[in-house]
């Protein structure tokens, strides 16, 4: 993630540590949607979802 991503998101009022956490999970969600099987899709993006909602 780049310092650019960052000041974008910032300069539209969200917090740096709410910034980093939505371009890590937009990563993961791109990385999970290329999986074929659409169960395991959904489960991952549960798994991912929950992980990052524990991260303060």
């Amino acid at each position: 993630m780049s310092d650019e991503e960052i000041y974008y998101l910032c300069s539209r009022g969200i917090d740096p540590r709410s910034a980093r956490r939505m371009i890590a999970q937009g990563f993961s969600a791109d990385v999970v949607e290329k999986f074929e099987d659409e169960a395991l899709e959904a489960f991952a993006l549960t798994r991912i979802d929950a992980k990052f909602a524990k991260v303060d």
